[in-house]
């Protein structure tokens, strides 16, 4: 066992609570670094159109009809 989990255990143990309530609640009191940056390529191909996935069936027949 790590430096780390036995402290955690230790923890735990004083409190007596799981090492899970523990984990949970120092996670949620944490802040964070804020939002975490888009992965490239996101909005990179929008359309601009709206209802695409709704109408995909609609668009597709049209283009196999129109030959594209």
């Amino acid at each position: 066992m790590n430096k780390t989990a036995a402290v955690l255990q230790a923890l735990a143990a004083n409190e007596k609570r799981s090492v899970n309530d523990v984990l949970r609640d120092a996670v949620a009191a944490h802040p964070g670094r804020g939002k975490r940056p888009l992965p490239k390529g996101i909005g990179k191909y929008r359309s601009g159109q709206s209802g695409i996935a709704q109408n995909i069936r609609k668009i597709l027949r049209k283009d196999i009809q129109e030959g594209k």
